[in-house]
């Protein structure tokens, strides 16, 4: 464990589990308002923070240990989204569940008032989890987001 991972640590335990402010050791920027999003089906938009829009395009696959099976290693699912910030056009991003990458950094400034900040998104949860001899239907994957405000 690196020092700053035994410095996050300790701040987090000092601040409580049920605090709002941690530290992201990728960004080292204290973060604000991190929040687990609602799911989302494949199709379907999340609106976010009347900035950010999150558009679930695609499951690319899913090789995820089946949770009814002993695996070596916990597997992997890729998604495709689609995400709009502010005014921009929107672009296209791929997040894993396990390998990289696992989070998007979206930088994004205010046009009215000026405001710098950046959205740091990881998928939360991808349902169903996986099980061995059963496939689901693209239809009932949903995703869901941890999002979090870097100002």
């Amino acid at each position: 464990m690196n020092r700053r991972q035994v410095i996050r640590t300790l701040t987090l335990t000092a601040l409580g589990t049920g605090s709002c402010l941690s530290s992201d050791t990728e960004i080292g920027n204290p973060t604000v308002a991190i929040r687990i999003t609602k799911p989302i089906s494949i199709g379907q938009t999340l609106l976010f923070d009347n900035y950010l829009s999150i558009t679930f395009s695609s499951l690319l696959y899913d090789k995820r240990c089946p949770i009814n099976a002993k695996c070596t290693s916990e597997g992997n699912a890729e998604v495709k989204l689609r995400i709009k910030v502010g005014k921009d056009a929107a672009k296209n991003y791929w997040l894993h569940t396990s390998y990289r990458p696992r989070k998007l950094q979206i930088p994004w400034m205010n046009p009215v008032n000026g405001a710098v900040k950046t959205y740091v998104i990881d998928i939360a949860t991808l349902d169903p989890l996986p099980y061995a001899g059963k496939k689901f239907p693209r239809s009932e994957y949903k995703v869901s987001f941890h999002i979090a405000e870097v100002i």
